[in-house]
Formats: structure tokens, C-alpha cells, sequence
């Protein structure tokens, strides 16, 4: 039996937003009901969108889509419309995606996690770069800079173990290329109960 209501796309998101090196793009998209979705450079109804997300099961309709897009074709900013269908063939609104591409530009860390409070004591590292590097941290300032392990595609990460509630913050830097790029990994374990 098929909900007849209209799905709800509730994120989108291009990774990484700044394309440097490469040509692969992740369009990761989100709803509320199980669809199967569509993009398109065009905004253009769902039914005459070009191409489809894959589905690892063309029978079962999903709420997590993911699809690798190329974005050699072009320079600078570019927009691709989304759209879902639910079981019934109701089709959401659609919505944008923008990244931009842009091979002059040098390398940079998107991401250092964790960040702020957080209220767990298993701790991993995870930077996150917007091209192919080689990043580490300090643990302390009396011992030299540790490889983190690339773990995914401009994904580096490092496991801490089990830390005491206390505030925490680990130099980063990051050889891109050329390049290196300071950050850092600045955190507080609080495992405490409200």
C-alpha cells in the first residue's frame, strides 16, 4: 500500500561544495517517504528529469539516496534540480543542489571533527579536505605530529581511545598538494548527565 501524500525532501547536499582536484561530486539527498529520485540540470518536472539516482534495489523504493555525479563537463557554479517519487508516483517539490568547480583553487579542510561539547568518551579524529592530502595532528606539545589514516576519499581519521571528560584541542595540518593548511580539533568531553 502506497502513502498518495506528497514526499518531503528533507536535505540535500553536494560533497564536497568546492570541487579542486578530481571530477566526482557525492549528491547525497534525504525524504521522509521511501522515493526513488531524479536530477537534472533543467528544472523541469520530476517525470521529464534526465537522469535517475541508483538504487541499490530498483524494486524497493528508499529514504537515503546517493548518486556519484562527473563534474567534468564544466567550470564555476553548478546547479542540478532534485526531485522524488513516492510508491504511489507522487512527486515532491523539487529542490537545488549548487557546488562549484574550481581547479585553481588551492586545497582546504572542510571539516575537523569533533567539535563543541560532546557527550560521548570514544573519540575518533576525522578531517575532511576538499582534495587528495596527507593530514596529522599533535597529540600534545611535547610529541611531533602523528599520520592520521586516510579512511575514505579526502577522509582522514585517527582513534583516540576512551577520554576523560575535559577539554581537548589537537593541532591539524594538512599537506594538499603544494600546500599546507593549518586547523585544529578543538572539543570538550562532557559525559555528565543533564
Amino acid at each position: 500500500e502506497f502513502d498518495p501524500s506528497v514526499p518531503e525532501i528533507l536535505s540535500v547536499t553536494a560533497r564536497p561544495e568546492l570541487v579542486t582536484s578530481g571530477n566526482s561530486v557525492e549528491l547525497r539527498v534525504e525524504t521522509d517517504d521511501k522515493t526513488f529520485c531524479k536530477y537534472d540540470t533543467q528544472r523541469v518536472p520530476y517525470q521529464r528529469m534526465q537522469w535517475e539516482f541508483p538504487e541499490t534495489n530498483k524494486e524497493l523504493h528508499q529514504i537515503h539516496h546517493i548518486n556519484h555525479l562527473l563534474t567534468a563537463r564544466d567550470h564555476g557554479l553548478q546547479v542540478y534540480f532534485i526531485a522524488c517519487a513516492n510508491g504511489a508516483g507522487v512527486p515532491s517539490q523539487i529542490r537545488d543542489v549548487r557546488f562549484t568547480v574550481d581547479f585553481s583553487r588551492q586545497g582546504t579542510i572542510t571539516s575537523a571533527q569533533p567539535e563543541g561539547r560532546i557527550n560521548y568518551n570514544q573519540v575518533t579524529l576525522q578531517a575532511e579536505t576538499n582534495t587528495f592530502g596527507q593530514c596529522s595532528y599533535q597529540p600534545s606539545v611535547s610529541e611531533g605530529p602523528r599520520l592520521m589514516a586516510v579512511t575514505g576519499e579526502n577522509v582522514h581519521s585517527q582513534s583516540l581511545g576512551i577520554l576523560a571528560d575535559a577539554p581537548y584541542l589537537y593541532p591539524l595540518q594538512c599537506l594538499l598538494g603544494s600546500f599546507t593548511v593549518d586547523s585544529q580539533f578543538a572539543f570538550e568531553v562532557d559525559t555528565t548527565a543533564p
